[in-house]
């Protein structure tokens, strides 16, 4: 996807700790870049029909949880070269959200408490920005956070899985798995996010992002 098929991509105010984000409007990704000037566009592909009957057996092993669960990534497509899975304790508890405050589609990266702060309430000004994770040190480390908005398949999530550095940036690598369009079930508003930290680095960051679609269930 190209710059014009982005939707909207809304600069921060640097200045003012205010992060920009890139998204589009019908919840896929934009091509524009992450909140700051010098980050590259995402990069997203789609996992080959091959590999379908492994997202098949992923799909079981998702949460349903109104925050949007990860599902294990154990059984997933391999990951990109010069990349590697997160390290122990890396993965964070998602923000709480609910119908009226939730992050739209979004991948983003915060390098100070500002930020944070300036992103959830830019989002929604009436919100209270959620409290920073406990442990993090903005010194050493920064969060990297990716959601898709509101959705109403319990199945669908997304997860941060991997990164590492190659061609002097950053890849941070992402899994959306998306239930198929027309599968009947139970409907039910879902946020599904994902939220990590990573060692700050001064590499410009780029996303690598896999789509998976979740066939429907056959009866037995």
């Amino acid at each position: 996807m190209r710059g014009g098929d982005c939707g909207k991509c809304m600069r921060g105010n640097e200045s003012a700790g205010v992060p920009g984000t890139c998204r589009a409007a019908d919840g896929s990704l934009c091509s524009c870049g992450t909140h700051r000037p010098h980050m590259e566009p995402v990069v997203t592909h789609s996992i080959p029909r091959m590999r379908r009957l492994s997202a098949l057996a992923l799909a079981a092993l998702l949460l349903v949880a109104c925050g949007g669960g990860e599902p294990d990534v154990s059984d997933a497509a391999p990951l990109p070269p010069g990349t590697q899975a997160l390290a122990a304790g890396a993965r964070l508890p998602a923000p709480r959200v609910d119908e009226r405050c939730y992050a739209p589609p979004v991948r983003t990266v915060f390098h100070s408490e500002l930020e944070w702060n300036a992103y959830w309430t830019g989002v929604n000004q009436t919100c209270t920005a959620p409290p920073l994770p406990e442990g993090v040190d903005f010194g050493r480390e920064m969060l990297v956070f990716a959601s898709v908005g509101k959705r109403m398949s319990p199945r669908d999530s997304i997860a941060i899985d991997a990164s590492g550095v190659r061609n002097d940036s950053l890849i941070v690598v992402v899994r959306r798995w998306m239930l198929k369009n027309g599968c009947p079930g139970p409907r039910q508003a879902t946020f599904p996010q994902s939220l990590v930290k990573l060692p700050a680095t001064p590499y410009p960051v780029r996303f690598s992002e896999a789509h998976i679609t979740i066939p429907c269930e056959t009866e037995s």
